[in-house]
């Protein structure tokens, strides 16, 4: 495997880095008292396309079932964003949605950061670069 600590990234990786990050701002945005963790999961992967997928959470075997989940005491906690997670969100919890991208012979790319819910919709609590910083 290639070492890309130094340098420019690939352009497949750096393009699935942003629809990673695109991805979380659409599930940020769901973060809202009522909804469900499930909802979240089914809105924002709606329309992915297999090739996206295909690759999604990690490779093979070591895939995350969830892209995002709840954050407390233990860093990952209960509640999950995926497909059957039904408590619904309450105004005050921290989520942190996880979207990545395994991208073969670089790696897994996307993001993650932390988020309140609130009326309005997540609220980052770990700020707002979108990753992908050169390091030389």
């Amino acid at each position: 495997m290639t070492n890309f600590f130094r340098g420019e990234l690939p352009p497949a990786a750096v393009e699935a880095h942003g629809r990673c990050l695109a991805l979380e701002h659409s599930m940020a945005a769901l973060l809202r008292p009522g909804v469900t963790p499930a909802e979240v999961y089914a809105a924002s992967t709606a329309g992915l396309e297999p090739s996206f997928l295909e690759h999604f959470s990690g490779f093979g075997t070591r895939r995350a079932g969830f892209p995002g989940h709840g954050t407390g005491l233990q860093v990952d906690k209960w509640l999950v964003i995926a497909p059957g997670s039904v408590e619904p969100l309450e105004e005050g919890m921290v989520i942190t949605p996880e979207p990545k991208k395994g991208v073969p012979e670089i790696g897994t790319v996307g993001r993650e950061n932390t988020h309140l819910v609130t009326p309005s919709g997540g609220r980052s609590l770990t700020g707002s670069h979108p990753g992908l910083l050169p390091v030389s």
